[in-house]
């Protein structure tokens, strides 16, 4: 099966979060609370990761990211 459709054979919100990934340079994590699944997918993408950080930090945290770890 083709690799880029693999993920959306069982449509549910992990794979569609999965689909993002794939199609992503970098991730943002919004919360503290994901799926050991959706952490390891996460981990072997081997993209940059912003770990969830507080709404008061998340200005520079995400400034200070985009400029070094994206770009």
């Amino acid at each position: 099966m083709d690799s880029k459709i693999e993920s959306i054979t069982t449509p549910n919100h992990t794979n569609l979060l999965k689909i993002a990934i794939e199609n992503s340079d970098a991730v943002i994590k919004a919360s503290d609370n994901l799926s050991k699944e959706l952490d390891d997918f996460l981990t072997a993408s081997e993209k940059p990761v912003l770990d969830h950080v507080s709404m008061e930090e998340l200005g520079n945290m995400y400034t200070e990211f985009y400029l070094n770890e994206v770009l």
